[in-house]
């Protein structure tokens, strides 16, 4: 917005009547351009979903969907929607 003078005198008030047409489209840009970056960043967050068992006593075997992962404690990522199968096996010691 133009300030408003009088006699040459800056009077400290706006004149809303004299805002600077290309001062909306400025916002407008900008405000594109945090939003752009709002989702890009979100986007970037993706959740990483990571899974981790244990067992007492530890050095069981474990599978999931008859796919062995690891000795416990082990940590895996894994897709959290479906029907899942967990097995632990461990020999016996006695």
């Amino acid at each position: 917005m133009a300030e408003r003078k009088v006699d040459g005198r800056d009077t400290g008030q706006r004149n809303p009547g004299s805002e600077d047409p290309q001062g909306g489209k400025d916002m407008i840009r900008r405000m594109t351009w945090i939003l752009s970056g709002v989702l890009v960043l979100a986007a970037l967050g993706c959740v990483e979903r990571k899974m981790t068992v244990t067992s007492n006593p530890p050095g069981a075997r474990v599978y999931l969907d008859d796919q062995e992962m690891g000795q416990t404690p082990v940590t895996f990522r894994f897709d959290f929607y479906g029907h899942r199968t967990f097995t632990l096996k461990k020999d016996a010691t006695g």
